[in-house]
């Protein structure tokens, strides 16, 4: 879609997983970056990442891990920080009609104005809840939506068309916002999975002691735990040789065990 007369739905913000302030485009001159880590292991890769995509945000970070247990085994934890404007939308979209768990969508919306969706819905959640879609022949996405206080979320059809020679247009996805409103930093954390058939690898996420991120999954429970600075992960229940201390750490306990931890200082 480079030279196409609708490109401009394809390269702004809203067309992409990401986060938008005050509804805006990010802006893309003088915009910097900086990795801040990047660390590989067998069961964890991890990255962290800042920009000054929204001048008017102190904060614009992003941690994104894939956790692998093998064997086609694996999700993705993002952590998305943001601190600035008066609205902060964490955006996705599904590559079909999204059905919820742990959510109820409200009637449509006729009088809010959410960018340009259509048939938008309001979705009235419990603190953890997932989207999933059907991702291709007989696989799953799932998204589990891990919501902080005041968050609220929609579901409303978007510009979908993929294909350059027009025989997809029109074509609209569902777009899933989760906005924050206010000051302070705000944190959206988000577990994607895909999966084939129908037993999934991630069964629930939750969120435990000290604002840790608990995955259950087929094997047992993944533990993470991410901080700006540096913290403790503590495992209630579970001995541990030394306590796991970094600004990023996960651990594995499977049969009631410590089968792995990774931790980045």
């Amino acid at each position: 879609l480079w030279d196409h007369p609708l490109k401009s739905r394809t390269t702004r913000t809203l067309a992409h997983n990401t986060v938008l302030i005050d509804g805006k485009d990010q802006v893309t001159r003088e915009r910097g970056g900086d990795v801040h880590f990047f660390r590989t292991s067998e069961h964890v890769k991890v990255m962290e990442a800042s920009s000054r995509a929204y001048p008017n945000a102190r904060l614009y970070r992003r941690t994104s891990a894939l956790i692998d247990h093998g064997e086609g085994r694996n999700y993705v934890v993002d952590c998305f920080r943001v601190e600035g404007g008066a609205t902060q939308d964490f955006v996705y979209h599904a590559g079909a009609a999204v059905t919820t768990v742990g959510a109820s969508a409200a009637a449509a919306l006729a009088s809010e104005n959410l960018y340009d969706f259509r048939r938008l819905q309001a979705i009235s959640s419990a603190t953890v809840w997932r989207a999933s879609w059907p991702a291709g022949p007989a696989l799953t996405a799932v998204a589990w939506n891990v919501s902080q206080p005041g968050e609220r979320a929609f579901i409303g059809d978007g510009w979908g068309q993929r294909d350059w020679k027009n025989s997809d247009l029109g074509a609209t996805l569902p777009y899933v916002v989760r906005r924050t409103e206010g000051a302070g930093m705000k944190t959206f954390f988000t577990v994607f999975e895909a999966h084939a058939g129908n037993s999934p690898f991630v069964r629930n996420v939750r969120l435990g002691e000290n604002g840790a991120l608990v995955i259950e999954t087929a094997l047992g429970t993944d533990t993470m735990m991410s901080s700006l600075e540096s913290g403790t992960l503590t495992l209630p229940g579970v001995v541990s040789t030394a306590p796991l201390r970094g600004r990023f750490a996960v651990a594995s306990v499977q049969g009631g065990r410590l089968a792995w931890t990774f931790v980045q200082k």
